[in-house]
Parts: structure tokens; C-alpha cells; sequence
């Protein structure tokens, strides 16, 4: 039989804490022997959820740029200026592609 290796965290929640006692809420809702595997899958749900966030970024950011809406620079860095470009002109570009792709304007995307 193969040795499990067991490694071990400490968590300290203080009942000061609003979000400590929120957290301490859910963690009791939680059946014991099934914890450390829910919060093991939401650390690394939410470790895939930025990589996504990420990807959507840049794939967002790449579409704006070809559209011509935002002027390509040579910093990869997502700075606050290009950051605010992209707002300014996301809806403008969804109403772009709505149109191009002659759907209901009154439709979700």
C-alpha cells in the first residue's frame, strides 16, 4: 500500500471578521470528510476562472484592435488608458457584429 502523504493548513477565522463569519457559515454547511476536497476544487476553480478572465481579455482586446476601435500599442500590459479604450468601445463594437450579423438588435448576444 502505497504512504499518503499528508500535508496540513491552518485556518484562523475570527468571529470580528464579517467575511471570516460568512466564510465559517459555508464552511459548516459542508458535510465533515467532504471540506478539504470543496474548498480544494474552489481554490482551483477560481485559479482556471483568472486564466479564463485572461483569455477573454485578450481575445476581447484582439478583436477590438482588428475592428480598428482600438489603436494597437506596443505595451502588453493591460494599462488603465487601454483598459478605458476597450470600455469606451466594447458596446460599440457588440452593436458592430449585431449588425454585420444582421441579428435582433433586441437579442442578447
Amino acid at each position: 500500500m502505497d504512504d499518503m502523504i499528508t500535508m496540513r493548513c491552518t485556518l484562523t477565522l475570527y468571529a470580528t471578521n464579517p467575511i471570516h463569519v460568512r466564510a465559517r457559515q459555508i464552511l459548516d454547511k459542508i458535510p465533515k470528510g467532504q471540506r478539504t476536497e470543496h474548498i480544494c476544487r474552489l481554490l482551483t476553480a477560481h485559479e482556471r476562472s483568472k486564466r479564463l478572465e485572461t483569455i477573454v481579455y485578450d481575445a476581447v482586446l484582439k478583436a477590438l484592435k482588428e475592428h480598428g476601435s482600438v489603436a494597437v500599442t506596443q505595451n502588453n500590459s493591460k494599462g488603465s488608458d487601454e483598459s478605458d479604450e476597450v470600455e469606451k468601445n466594447f458596446f460599440g463594437f457588440l452593436s458592430t457584429l449585431q449588425v454585420k450579423g444582421g441579428g435582433n438588435t433586441d437579442q442578447v448576444l
